[in-house]
């Protein structure tokens, strides 16, 4: 997390971040756009099942509250 909000803070252009598993994805995930604000966030699964959790951690921000 502080390796983008470090990129932001400096550059106008997007990032890519890529995390090996169980390093919190889903998270960072959630808590980089309530943290920079952007007008979108384009978030890519490789497969339905993936993108079916996600938006289940999404629509309660479940991962955050812990």
């Amino acid at each position: 997390m502080h390796a983008v909000l470090a990129h932001f803070s400096v550059q106008d252009y997007p990032a890519i971040v890529s995390l090996p598993t169980g390093y919190g994805k889903t998270s960072l995930m959630m808590a980089l756009p309530l943290l920079l604000g952007p007008a979108r966030v384009l978030i890519v699964e490789r497969s339905s099942a993936l993108r079916k959790q996600v938006h289940s951690h999404f629509s309660v921000l479940s991962t955050l509250m812990v």
